[in-house]
């Protein structure tokens, strides 16, 4: 079981233009349409930013 502090990431490191980046450092259900990584780079991946 998860501690209450542990915050489960994105992961995501693919951005729809097929592009790969570090992985997304955002919550796991984030609804930013855009990914971020831990070095600041924000860019758009399949299945971010859904209801």
């Amino acid at each position: 079981m998860q501690e209450p502090s542990e915050q489960r990431l994105c992961g995501r490191t693919e951005a729809l233009s097929g592009a790969v980046y570090p992985p997304c450092v955002r919550e796991a259900d984030h609804r930013e349409a855009f990914c971020r990584s831990a070095a600041g780079d924000l860019f758009l991946a399949p299945g971010t930013g859904q209801p």
